[in-house]
């Protein structure tokens, strides 16, 4: 039944309902963690193991999910402000005036 909630859930990424899409992932959080709860039960390692691993993709579906686009623009501003930022050092490097020329003193 778990593998089916996934299964539905990856052939539903391509739908741009995210309403639907957080009620599966909702679903499947809460279907996980009773199977993980189920498989404290001796013989039922297996049964945990999985649950455990469902949770966690699960959890980081909803994080990209959510906040993906919020990344890829974050990514985007931080890449325009480097290059902001060499811009103006390259242009600072550009137009600093030459020291004068060190001018020698002789005693006399």
């Amino acid at each position: 039944m778990l593998t089916g909630l996934v299964i539905a859930e990856i052939a539903l990424n391509d739908d741009k309902n995210l309403a639907v899409q957080m009620l599966f992932a909702a679903a499947a959080l809460a279907l996980s963690v009773w199977a993980i709860n189920w498989g404290d039960a001796p013989g039922r390692k297996a049964v945990r193991a999985f649950a455990v691993a469902l949770f966690a993709f699960e959890c980081f579906y909803i994080y990209f999910s959510l906040f993906g686009d919020l990344q890829n623009t974050a990514g985007f501003l931080l890449g325009a402000g480097a290059l902001l930022l060499i811009v103006a050092f390259a242009l600072r490097r550009l137009t600093q005036k030459a020291p004068p020329p060190a001018v020698s003193v002789e005693p006399s």
